[in-house]
């Protein structure tokens, strides 16, 4: 009795892309509402008194500048997403300066949601600080 092979290879390539890219954008959404989760404290301490954050915490929110321009974008060719700031000093702020100790809030964000990623199929190690900077 001979069987016949059905070869679905394309649909479930088709499929599998589809689910993955599905995936990246959950990871995606989960990271950047935590990233903006982190960013909510205010710098506000009074009237017309602001504090700063200290070294090693989130930067405080004064304009919420920060806070609106964090986005995330998917490309499902590459099966890549990237989560961040158009804003040139939110790098400054996540790695620090010569002048100034790091603000970091992309890090630890991605430490707090770690597991919830894990889930997702979305390992740590793909994760990356990268310093690409719009001029």
């Amino acid at each position: 009795m001979a069987g016949e092979l059905i070869w679905n290879g394309d649909q479930f390539e088709k499929e599998l892309r589809r689910l993955v890219a599905e995936h990246l954008e959950a990871a995606a959404a989960i990271l950047q509402a935590e990233i903006v989760r982190s960013l909510r404290v205010s710098a506000r301490i009074g009237k017309n008194l602001w504090q700063a954050s200290r070294p090693g915490e989130p930067p405080r929110a004064r304009t919420g500048l920060l806070m609106k321009s964090i986005f995330y974008s998917v490309d499902q060719g590459s099966m890549t997403a990237i989560v961040g700031t158009s804003l040139k000093y939110g790098l400054y702020l996540e790695l620090g300066t010569s002048r100034m100790a790091a603000r970091p809030f992309i890090r630890p964000a991605i430490d707090r949601v770690r597991q919830k990623l894990d889930a997702l199929g979305i390992h740590s190690a793909e994760f990356g600080i990268e310093r690409e900077v719009a001029a």
